[in-house]
């Protein structure tokens, strides 16, 4: 069986598609910041991922869930009050995550996180430890990229990422089939990556804007580390016991 690759420029472009990523490895990106942030995460010994779609889900989990949660996220590019650590790589410090189980929520990457909770096989991806996520790609028949894109807006550092997934698996395997979109985030990726560091394409891309003007610009330097991180984070839904919400917030999660 020949390889696939499909890619969706924002999670709801992905509704209606559970035929595509239910039989396939998907990938959600958030370059800027929640897949970057959970890799430096798990690298610091995190041991397992709750994504949430609310904030009062997340203290629900916190007050009735195990003694080993902590909650991490933002809302408008700040961490949310009553919360342990945001949605920053330097928030991820190994004596306060490590082997704890992070309930997260975030304005971008926890919707494509749920869009994509169908798949065999869920893994976050991010340019600091994309080298191991394509390594665990490499035997998948049917990889699904979901780009999280800013508040219902296609960004930039996504796509970069998305097509620099697609151009390590199609220079294993060059009878890969790609989707139009993945062709259209190949193309954006042999371009900028020729005119551009990835520091820089970084720094001016869509998803920046906002984390500049709030002083934020380490975030940007430690998402651009390339291939720094040999792990992959996993969302194992099925392991995970929504019921804790109640109805009806558990109806999203389902």
């Amino acid at each position: 069986m020949n390889k696939t690759i499909n890619v969706f420029k924002l999670p709801v472009d992905a509704k209606g598609k559970v035929g595509v990523i239910a039989g396939s490895c998907a990938v959600v990106i958030d370059v800027l910041r929640s897949t970057t942030t959970l890799a430096y995460g798990v690298f610091a010994g995190l041991r397992a991922i709750i994504p949430v779609l609310r904030v009062e889900d997340a203290l629900r989990f916190k007050e009735f869930g195990a003694s080993n949660i902590i909650l991490g996220g933002e809302r408008g590019c700040e961490r949310i009050e009553q919360f342990d650590v945001g949605n920053s790589p330097l928030d991820m410090i190994p004596e306060v995550v490590r082997n704890k189980t992070i309930v997260f929520t975030s304005t971008n990457g926890t919707l494509a996180m749920i869009t994509a909770k169908t798949a065999k096989k869920l893994l976050l991806g991010s340019f600091v430890n994309v080298g191991e996520l394509c390594r665990r790609l490499v035997g998948e028949d049917c990889v699904t990229l979901i780009c999280s894109g800013t508040e219902g807006r296609v960004t930039s550092e996504d796509i970069l990422l998305a097509g620099l997934i697609v151009f390590k698996l199609k220079s294993v395997n060059d009878k890969v089939i790609l989707d139009k979109t993945a062709e259209f985030c190949l193309t954006t990726w042999n371009q900028e990556s020729q005119n551009r560091n990835l520091h820089t394409n970084l720094l001016i891309s869509d998803g920046a804007k906002k984390l500049l003007q709030l002083g934020h610009y380490k975030d940007i330097e430690y998402a651009a580390k390339y291939d720094s991180i040999d792990v992959v984070p996993e969302i194992e839904f099925g392991k995970i016991d929504y019921s804790i919400l109640g109805e009806p917030a558990i109806t999203d999660y389902l």
